[in-house]
């Protein structure tokens, strides 16, 4: 029923559809379910809906339903779940490792300071650097080529993100591509966006981490479940309190110091929160998170330590919870909301949210549209005068086989390339190229189509 609208039929409304426009669903309903009638009727069943009546005093097999993800309990089934924790524990700090020592060399800081503070005659040495660390390349790292536009011209972006293909898939950076003062052409956006299908080494590892980050999850809510269904024992408090410290990651020092909140231990649980700048590395995202966080922290704790509740809240403090529950980041948004509900200053109805089944339809047709767009309209080369590098634009009306040749003033050939398609901005490295007068010719099956001089200054 993921994703899909369902109500009983009363005697007000009938409202008892299944809302699906994607993927097939088979849908199961109880046939003696009381006075309510719980059988869908409007959905359009013989396209995406197969609907299967089954009484409810019978017992269903897994074939026939889903298996429950709640534990049940018990001694022997807390310790399975500590033993899943810890797997999974073991799965994210090995796989971490991995990554770290793979990501931009085993030093994202370094890398990134070099390119945020690189100049112009610096732009090849920055450019094979970056060359050499693909295709394990951070977001943080090519952010930062995309931003360094008076050093990275548009074709040692585009060959820097084509070399790392999961960069094509960051909605973050295609829109810094937008934001250059000289706008990466659509085409070569297009061979950029090529590489959303390719998976490398770097995205497995961080598909593998994110699935171990997701079993320790899994088992450490059960595990809370669990001892929250017996918080009439201090026994069970003290459990979830050292199953937080133990843990010790970010969402965890956040639901140590609301627990030490709930329990009236509000300096204990200022502690924790004012601790954590100090333990982990918080980017800006995360520092606002963390600032939000702590706010609604001390509104709290000082309500309640001189005896009042949320219901003693200020106009300027309800002001301010109000912008966090539109605009804040999650969980500083829900807490926020839920304070709001809670002294009735908000109504809010859960939104139910569907995947898009057209989404892919839609990134095809963008990509084909990029495709399409029109490129350069000649030959060109620049940067010139140039000393260490230069960069090759053409266009050809349509597809052929065809070479670029460089020769010097003397009509010595230089250098030679061949390639196909009908556009393209080609970078050739002239660091080791004496300085001088070239000349580019593009040439198909042998004929001149069109020169262009540039020189190198050393």
């Amino acid at each position: 029923m993921a994703g899909n609208i369902f109500y009983y039929e009363t005697s007000a409304a009938d409202y008892d559809d299944i809302d699906n426009t994607a993927n097939y669903i088979d849908y199961y309903f109880s046939t003696n379910a009381s006075n309510n009638n719980v059988e869908p009727m409007d959905a359009q069943f013989d396209v995406t809906v197969d609907k299967h009546g089954k009484p409810t005093t019978l017992e269903w097999s897994l074939e026939e339903a889903c298996e429950s993800g709640i534990n049940p309990g018990g001694g022997g089934g807390i310790e399975d779940e500590r033993g899943k924790m810890s797997d999974a524990q073991s799965g994210i700090e090995s796989t971490e490792a991995i990554l770290t020592a793979m990501i931009d060399g085993g030093d994202t800081e370094a890398l990134n300071t070099e390119v945020e503070t690189s100049t112009p005659p610096e732009t090849v040495q920055v450019y094979n650097e970056l060359m050499s660390e693909s295709p394990n390349l951070s977001e943080t790292v090519v952010e930062s080529t995309i931003e360094k536009e008076t050093v990275l011209p548009n074709a040692m972006v585009r060959n820097v993100m084509v070399a790392n293909p999961h960069t094509a898939k960051s909605l973050v950076l295609l829109e810094k591509l937008d934001e250059r003062f000289d706008p990466m052409p659509e085409y070569m956006k297009a061979q950029i966006l090529a590489g959303r299908s390719i998976q490398n080494l770097k995205q497995e590892l961080e598909a593998q981490l994110a699935g171990y980050k997701l079993e320790k999850a899994i088992a450490m809510n059960n595990i809370i479940r669990y001892y929250n269904e017996q918080l009439e024992h201090q026994a069970a408090s003290d459990s979830i309190l050292a199953l937080y410290q133990e843990d010790n990651t970010l969402n965890s020092n956040y639901r140590l110091a609301w627990l030490y909140l709930e329990q009236g231990e509000y300096q204990l649980g200022e502690n924790i929160i004012n601790n954590i700048p100090a333990l982990f590395n918080l980017d800006e995202d995360e520092q606002q998170r963390y600032t939000e966080m702590l706010d609604i922290y001390i509104m709290l704790s000082d309500l309640y330590e001189n005896g009042n509740t949320i219901a003693s809240l200020t106009a300027s403090q309800l002001t301010e919870l109000q912008a966090l529950a539109s605009g804040g980041t999650i969980p500083a948004r829900a807490y926020a909301r839920n304070i709001l509900m809670a002294i009735g200053e908000l109504e809010y109805e859960e939104p139910i949210l569907f995947s898009d089944p057209y989404k892919s339809s839609e990134a095809i047709e963008e990509y084909n549209n990029l495709v399409n767009t029109k490129p350069p309209q000649m030959l060109e080369v620049y940067p010139n005068p140039s000393k260490d590098y230069v960069i090759l634009e053409y266009k050809l009306e349509t597809e052929a086989d065809f070479s670029i040749q460089i020769k010097d003033v003397t009509g010595k050939t230089i250098h030679t390339l061949t390639t196909t398609g009908k556009q393209d901005q080609i970078t050739i490295v002239t660091e080791n190229w004496k300085s001088g007068v070239y000349i580019a010719t593009l040439l198909i099956n042998g004929n001149s189509i069109e020169s262009v001089k540039f020189t190198l200054v050393k």
